[in-house]
């Protein structure tokens, strides 16, 4: 969903895209559903990729207000990147998007115990830029390490967030036609 024009642009270069989902999706009881409609998007996206969902319940939760194992979620990280000889990972930055406290975890994990990858975070922007995309790209040009995608990748992005049925409400359908991170990604290198 945030990382749109990054997978587009990865889809486009030769190169092996690795996907570590840390949940089912399950906060609605609609995991199994969730993984269904994942593994379509990434097929929808590319021809070849690696996909685990990570499914442990109450260990690693999809909540808003429930901690993660660390432990469990380390090991679980480590493994994917050894198993899969993974040297360059790109996740949330520390505000997670949306500020969702998995997604802001996600980053304090990887900072915490990966410093031998190449570290990249996706970065939060304002909420003003977050749903003025084309306002928001006479900021972005700014940025170092930028992606803004075409049109035609507009719609293929949007062709893959409709595969997530289960996740279309009201916003979401909102958020489809005026969030920035259906348009432009902007990165931060870690290390």
């Amino acid at each position: 969903m945030f990382f749109g024009p990054l997978l587009c642009h990865l889809s486009k270069i030769d190169c092996q895209v690795f996907i570590l989902c840390m949940t089912t999706g399950n906060f609605y009881n609609q995991g199994s559903i969730r993984v269904q409609e994942m593994h379509s998007a990434c097929s929808y996206m590319f021809d070849k990729y690696n996909l685990k969902i990570v499914d442990e319940g109450d260990k690693i939760p999809d909540h808003g207000t429930k901690n993660w194992d660390e432990e469990l979620s380390k090991n679980i990280i480590f493994d994917y990147l050894q198993i899969n000889s993974i040297q360059t990972v790109v996740t949330f930055d520390q505000f997670g998007i949306s500020g969702h406290p998995n997604h802001c975890y996600l980053n304090k994990l990887m900072k915490k115990y990966f410093p031998n990858v190449e570290l990249w975070q996706l970065m939060t922007v304002n909420r003003t830029r977050k749903y003025i995309p084309l306002l928001d790209i006479l900021f972005s040009l700014r940025e170092k390490y930028l992606i803004i995608g075409s049109v035609r990748e507009y719609f293929r992005i949007f062709g893959m967030m409709l595969k997530h049925k289960s996740q279309l409400v009201w916003f979401r359908w909102l958020y489809l036609i005026t969030s920035r991170y259906m348009f432009i990604n902007s990165f931060e290198k870690i290390y």
